[in-house]
């Protein structure tokens, strides 16, 4: 939560649309303040944070603020993704992009460890909630990590737990 997503969808689109939503007001990963995109971007953050499924999309759906067809959700907030999947459907989002997306029984968090990763979701007995996703996902992709997972054993700095970026152990 320290900008780093943003910072790279800025990079990668300059001219985008950015709404970056986070429940807290400073970093949690030891950085001492946020990176800030002052380039047409809206934080709805600390005080100003909304739930992803709390905001009016319709509104801003309406109002021409956002096109849904064209919009990319990036998805990093360990909240459950599956359980996100209703919003996106109702309001006819079609690009969604998860960054947590765990093996069975791995993560940061509860809700990560709890299923519902699409990774994990794939490898389940069929389900109600697994049947649901095949039948609304169009095309599914995993992207490997930016390095390779065996170069971080390489580095002097503390390691994140399993299931953290990078982590050594991680295939």
């Amino acid at each position: 939560n320290s900008g780093q997503s943003t910072y790279f969808f800025r990079r990668a689109c300059p001219d985008a649309k950015i709404i970056s939503i986070d429940p807290e007001e400073k970093p949690i990963c030891g950085q001492p303040v946020r990176w800030i995109d002052d380039t047409n971007n809206e934080y709805l953050t600390g005080k100003n944070f909304k739930d992803l499924d709390e905001i009016d999309w319709g509104e801003r759906i309406r109002g021409g603020f956002i096109d849904p067809v064209t919009t990319l959700v990036f998805i990093d907030d360990h909240r459950g993704f599956y359980k996100r999947f209703p919003t996106f459907s109702k309001f006819g989002f079609r690009h969604v992009m998860n960054e947590d997306n765990y093996k069975r029984g791995e993560g940061a968090t509860h809700f990560d460890k709890r299923g519902f990763t699409p990774k994990q979701m794939w490898q389940k007995p069929t389900s109600p909630e697994t049947e649901w996703l095949l039948y609304n996902t169009k095309i599914y992709a995993e992207f490997p990590p930016i390095l390779p997972p065996s170069l971080s054993d390489k580095t002097p700095h503390k390691k994140k737990p399993q299931g953290g970026f990078l982590h050594h152990t991680d295939d």
